[in-house]
């Protein structure tokens, strides 16, 4: 089994006047040891909205993630949906509850 790792990612939107906004996520990836084994910033053209830009930083750092790591995002609900209800949501076949 790999190593475990903790994956940071966080975001920064900037809007323009036109009323489009442009956006970067940064991800940072650090061993079990805590020493930095990846970087990376991402620049995105076109968001809609925070939220957006939340989700594909998410998506950037599952790109990374295997079971055993831990993600950090600002959003609470993009972190804890991975670090403690991913397994759940898989266990139940991706059903609600009902």
């Amino acid at each position: 089994m790999n190593e475990s790792q903790s994956i940071y990612v966080s975001i920064a939107m900037n809007p323009n006047r036109n009323g489009d906004a442009q956006g970067s996520i940064g991800l940072s990836v650090y061993n079990a040891r805590g020493v930095l084994v990846d970087e990376s910033r991402i620049r995105v053209l076109e968001v809609e909205s925070n939220t957006e830009l939340e989700l594909s930083a998410l998506v950037e750092a599952l790109s990374y993630a295997q079971d055993g790591d831990e993600v950090f995002i600002s959003s609470a609900f993009c972190e804890r949906g991975y670090n403690e209800w991913l397994d759940r949501w898989k266990a139940k076949g991706w059903r609600k509850a009902g």
